[in-house]
C-alpha cells in the first residue's frame, strides 16, 4: 500500500512539492487541493487526485503537507481541525508560524507536527 500524500495551497510552492514527489520515483498516492482546481487541474495527467475539498483530502492521506500562505494557514487548520486524527503527519511551509501555533489551532498535540523550509529555488 503506498503512502497518501495531500497538498493543501497548490499555488508556487505547492507546485514545486509535488513536482520534487514525482522526481522522488516513490509510488505516492497524491491529492492536491485549490479553491480553483481548474488551474491545477494539468496535475490529472500525472496521477495526481485534484479537488477544492480540503477535508476529504486530510481524512484520505496520511502526510498532510500545508502549504498556504502565513497569514491564513491558522484560520485554516482551525477549520479543518476536526479531521488531524493522531494517525496523520503534518507538514507546515509557513514561515513564522510555530509548531506550537500549529497545535493549537488544531487542538490536538498528539499529531505528529513539523515545519519544513524548501529552497524551491534548488528546483
Amino acid at each position: 500500500m503506498s503512502m497518501k500524500i495531500a497538498v493543501l495551497g497548490t499555488g508556487n510552492l505547492g507546485l514545486s512539492i509535488i513536482k520534487g514527489i514525482l522526481k522522488s520515483g516513490e509510488n505516492y498516492q497524491i491529492i492536491a487541493t485549490r479553491r480553483n482546481t481548474q488551474s491545477i487541474a494539468f496535475l490529472e495527467k500525472d496521477g495526481i487526485e485534484v479537488t477544492s475539498d480540503n477535508a476529504y483530502a486530510i481524512t484520505q492521506s496520511d502526510i498532510v503537507i500545508v502549504a498556504l500562505k502565513p497569514f491564513n494557514i491558522l484560520e485554516v487548520l482551525k477549520e479543518y481541525k476536526q479531521y488531524f486524527t493522531p494517525d496523520k503527519i503534518l507538514v507546515s511551509m509557513a514561515t513564522g508560524i510555530s509548531i506550537q501555533q500549529i497545535q493549537e489551532a488544531i487542538e490536538n498535540k498528539a499529531v505528529t507536527t513539523m515545519r519544513a523550509m524548501p529552497n524551491t529555488a534548488s528546483d
